[in-house]
């Protein structure tokens, strides 16, 4: 968890948007094995609006999956 959360600062820190995404997307996929909806939503969210305003639909549309395999 920690080093998910350093990695989201460093990028975010040197404005490595794609990277940030990317980070958020694992940060998501590790609260969703964590049983924590509430924080991969909220991780997938960010990561589906950064791939979103750096144009890679392809990465959206995997977001969009894994929001939907979460029960």
């Amino acid at each position: 968890e920690a080093w998910i959360a350093k990695a989201i600062q460093f990028d975010e820190k040197n404005e490595m948007r794609w990277y940030l995404g990317q980070d958020h997307l694992l940060a998501g996929t590790y609260w969703k094995r964590r049983q924590d909806p509430g924080k991969a939503d909220k991780h997938w969210r960010k990561a589906k609006k950064i791939f979103q305003e750096c144009g890679s639909e392809g990465w959206v549309e995997h977001v969009r999956k894994q929001m939907g395999t979460y029960s």
